[in-house]
C-alpha cells in the first residue's frame, strides 16, 4: 500500500474502491497495430470498484465526499452529460452512504436516438435512487428547491474536476503507479494538466526532503 507523504496523507477519505489496485491489461491486438515499438498498457479503472460499474470518478469521489459527509450533507448535487459517467458513480457513492443525490444534466451531446434519453446510466442512476431535474434545470434551481424541502445539499462540480479536493486523486494515482512503468501517457488534456502537476510537486517533496545545509 502506498503511503502518501505528510500533509497528503492526512487528507480525510472514504473508501469506496477495492483494496486491491485495479488492474493495468496490456492490449496485444492495439499494440501490434500500431507497430509502434511499444507495447500499450491499459489501467482498467472500470474495475477498481463495486460502485455501479466503477470507474476513475469513483476516485475523487473519495475524497469529495469525505469532506461532505463533515459539512454535515444529507444530499448531493452534480450534474454532467445525459449520459455522464460522473453522475452514475455520484449515484452509486450517495447509495453506499446513505445520502440522497440531485442531478441536473445537461444536453451535452446531440442525439437523435431516443434510447439516449432513458436508457444506460440515466437507468442505472434512476435505479440507485436518484432524483433526476429535467435539461436545463440550474444548479442555483435545484439547490433552492432541496433546502425548501429540509435538505442540506452539497454540490459537486462536473466530474468532480474542479472541486478542490477533486485533484489530490491525481497524487494518489501517480505514487502507486509510477514504480510499476516509466513512461505514463494521459490522453486528456485536464488530466495531462493535472499529472505535469503533480510530477512537478512531487519532485518539490523530493527536494524538501534533503538536508539544509
Amino acid at each position: 500500500m502506498v503511503v502518501l507523504p505528510t500533509p497528503f496523507g492526512e487528507i480525510p477519505r472514504i473508501p469506496l474502491m477495492y483494496e486491491r489496485p485495479s488492474d493495468i491489461e496490456y492490449l496485444k491486438r492495439l499494440t501490434e497495430k500500431l507497430a509502434c515499438g511499444a507495447e500499450i498498457w491499459m489501467k482498467r479503472d472500470d474495475c477498481n470498484s463495486g460502485l455501479a460499474f466503477g470507474g476513475n470518478k469513483i476516485r475523487k469521489l473519495e475524497y469529495v465526499l469525505a469532506d461532505a459527509v463533515a459539512q454535515g450533507a444529507d444530499t448531493l448535487v452534480t450534474t454532467g452529460g445525459v449520459q455522464s459517467n460522473h453522475m452514475r458513480q455520484t449515484g452509486a457513492a450517495a447509495a453506499r452512504l446513505g445520502m440522497g443525490v440531485a442531478l441536473y444534466p445537461r444536453d451535452a451531446v446531440a442525439s437523435a436516438e431516443p434510447e439516449y434519453s432513458y436508457a444506460g446510466n440515466v437507468q442505472v442512476a434512476q435505479i440507485l435512487g436518484a432524483e433526476t431535474f429535467p435539461v436545463g434545470t440550474t444548479e442555483e434551481e435545484v439547490l433552492e428547491t432541496l433546502k425548501s424541502r429540509g435538505k442540506k445539499p452539497y454540490s459537486i462540480p462536473p466530474g468532480a474536476s474542479l472541486h478542490p479536493l477533486g485533484a489530490w486523486v491525481m497524487l494518489d494515482v501517480h505514487l502507486r503507479y509510477s514504480s510499476r512503468r516509466s513512461n505514463l501517457v494521459c490522453h486528456l488534456m485536464s488530466s495531462l494538466l493535472r499529472v505535469a502537476l503533480v510530477l512537478h510537486l512531487q519532485d518539490w517533496l523530493w527536494a524538501s526532503s534533503l538536508p539544509r545545509k
